[in-house]
């Protein structure tokens, strides 16, 4: 993931999702941003970050230190209360449209799959997973792929252009929503032939 988002090496906390009205959203914070710094603290593993925040207390004021798209970017965001845990229903499977070149066959997300899924953004479903690229990255049937490449997927036909687009070779990271949660995985474009 780090070779993904053009960073030297893996370092931070990436940003899965942003709820909804939460203070994370009211302070800018995006998905795919990547936080390195809370407070003055450096966060090298995902897993500092958890600790650092829960011992701020609800109220306070803290300072995010991020990389998006590349740059470095400060926030200051009010710390709140965690909310309940939203449960997500397993997606039912529509009409299939298959993606040769990462080796998977995606529908678009209907309104019903995004009431499940608690989305208020558009994607796209996998429905199968063919030996490849995708597999090799670890998507599996039922994922609901939200960005890829940092671009937010709004149809089954804007997948399939962004990932002609794609350069060989590279790894993009690809942003799927799963019933515990969204997260990111690297996958590897295959080089042309």
């Amino acid at each position: 993931l780090a070779e993904s988002f053009d960073m030297g090496k893996p370092s931070g906390a990436l940003v899965a999702k942003v709820l909804s009205g939460s203070p994370s959203e009211k302070a800018g914070l995006e998905a795919g941003d990547i936080i390195v710094g809370y407070n003055g603290k450096e966060v090298i593993y995902s897993s500092d970050l958890p600790p650092l925040v829960g011992r701020t207390p609800v109220g306070a004021t803290a300072q995010l230190k991020l990389i998006r798209n590349g740059k470095i970017r400060v926030l200051e965001v009010m710390i709140g209360r965690l909310p309940d845990e939203t449960k997500i229903s397993k997606l039912n499977e529509p009409g299939k449209i298959k993606t040769d070149r990462i080796g998977i066959i995606v529908t678009d997300l209907t309104d019903k799959q995004k009431e499940q899924f608690d989305l208020d953004v558009p994607g796209v479903v996998v429905s199968e997973v063919e030996r490849g690229p995708a597999q090799e990255a670890g998507i599996r049937p039922g994922d609901v792929i939200l960005k890829f490449n940092n671009v937010s997927v709004s149809s089954v036909k804007h997948f399939n252009s962004l990932i002609k687009k794609a350069h060989s070779g590279k790894f993009v990271p690809v942003l799927v929503q799963r019933r515990e949660g969204p997260t990111f995985l690297a996958l590897r474009i295959p080089k042309d032939d």
